[in-house]
């Protein structure tokens, strides 16, 4: 049906958008080093910026029975970031969630607001132990096997924090789970 089309040409360049915006910053980190990235803020929709995060996880959700909710309620308001860095990291710390989230299991996304301040939050039902949290921010660490892992959590923590100025970092209990949390300061 046409709705259908239009629907399936809007994921396309979407997922376009994001593929280009993902090969500039590469490339720039590449080419100029990562320490010399420089953010482009913008006012940002939250709404819109959330709800891109979870729509990269449609598929994966619908294979893995798993499910992604935003959580609470969603301002309607523009904030003020460098879209590209800050759906990277929503994207990761969304994807360590689902992983450790069994099949048919949820894991929640949400926003809390303060004076100046929003706080991301990806929470699931998994625990990370003490051992395994000291180390989770270092790079190449990883709880999976193979090569080319624990880039994720390291890339989250020196871009929000290094690149974007904020703070990431993640509180865990067994009987409460896992969330982690983006917490990006407000310009202007």
């Amino acid at each position: 049906s046409e709705v259908q089309t239009n629907q399936m040409a809007n994921e396309i360049n979407a997922l376009s958008l994001r593929l280009s915006n993902e090969i500039s910053i590469q490339r720039q980190m590449f080419q100029d080093g990562v320490a010399s990235y420089q953010p482009v803020y913008q006012n940002v929709s939250l709404r819109g910026l959330l709800e891109e995060a979870c729509n990269v996880f449609s598929d994966r959700c619908r294979e893995t029975g798993k499910r992604l909710v935003l959580k609470g309620e969603v301002p309607d308001i523009d904030i003020k970031a460098d879209f590209s860095i800050t759906l990277r990291i929503l994207v990761n710390m969304i994807s360590n969630a689902l992983d450790a989230t069994p099949d048919g299991g949820q894991a929640e996304l949400f926003v809390e607001m303060f004076q100046k301040r929003i706080r991301f939050c990806v929470w699931n039902r998994g625990h990370i132990p003490g051992k395994i949290g000291k180390r989770i921010f270092q790079r190449n660490f990883s709880t999976k096997e193979g090569a080319g892992r624990g880039l994720g959590t390291c890339s989250m923590k020196y871009f929000g924090e290094e690149v974007l100025g904020g703070k990431v970092d993640f509180i865990s209990s067994g009987d409460k789970g896992t969330v982690f949390r983006f917490e990006l300061p407000q310009k202007g």
